[in-house]
């Protein structure tokens, strides 16, 4: 008899894959340009407007010039919108701000860049925000690679996320954005120390601890199917025999 996991979100858990090995942490900045002095903050998110990535460039317009010259952000998606994308990259033009908008790239580059990086952030616009397990589950995936996340308090994020513990949880302004990430930057011994906490918990969420505490008993000789589709977790196992 066969288990197979299906659709993913925050509370199957965070796949294996997530704490799994990731280039060389000197070498991937190298690749992208990043001085040792450069603190990388990476999104993880699919080019569309309730995202909220006009959100955190704005964020980070607000910061002092000093500390926008040391910060470079990385943005990973695909381009679903192509004229949200066009307006962002007019912001971006005019920031000043270093952001590389990355496209979309294959689990294990993220999880390369998650290694290379020193914050995550996703900061999604409360109007056009929906119910999204999609987006708790990204910040687990960060954490498993040991970042801490500044997160707006929507949703299903304030799961993920814990203030003060594994990142920051901010009102979705863009004043409250820019101060957790200048808070951040400024204080490597917290930052560094919110992101061990958050691989904790993470590990606390693994996807085979939630099978096994959260899932009813499995039949008598039941095997667990993982394929390529369970990298970002399950909400439901089909048994079938």
């Amino acid at each position: 008899m066969r288990v197979k996991l299906l659709q993913a979100n925050a509370f199957g858990g965070v796949a294996d894959f997530w704490f799994g090995p990731r280039a060389e942490r000197s070498k991937t900045r190298d690749s992208l340009g990043l001085a040792p002095e450069t603190v990388a903050l990476v999104t993880v998110a699919n080019l569309t407007r309730r995202k909220g990535h006009l959100v955190t460039l704005a964020a980070l317009s607000r910061l002092s010039p000093l500390l926008c010259k040391r910060l470079s952000w990385l943005v990973v998606g695909s381009n679903d919108e192509p004229d949200y994308v066009d307006e962002l990259k007019a912001a971006i033009s005019s920031s000043g701000c270093d952001v590389r908008l990355m496209g979309a790239l294959e689990s294990q580059q993220i999880r390369d860049v998650y290694g290379a990086s020193d914050l995550f952030c996703l900061t999604p616009e409360e109007e056009l925000f929906e119910p999204a397990q999609e987006y708790s589950l990204v910040y687990l995936e960060a954490a498993a690679c040991g970042l801490p996340s500044i997160a707006t308090a929507y949703g299903d994020a304030t799961d993920a996320v814990i203030d003060n513990q594994t990142g920051r949880v901010v009102a979705p302004s863009v004043r409250a954005i820019a101060d957790a990430i200048a808070e951040l930057m400024m204080d490597g011994i917290k930052r560094v120390s919110l992101g061990k906490r958050a691989w904790m918990r993470a590990r606390e969420m693994n996807r085979d601890r939630c099978i096994a505490t959260t899932c009813l008993p499995l039949p008598s000789g039941a095997h667990v199917e993982q394929g390529p589709e369970n990298v970002r977790g399950h909400s439901a196992i089909e048994v079938t025999k």
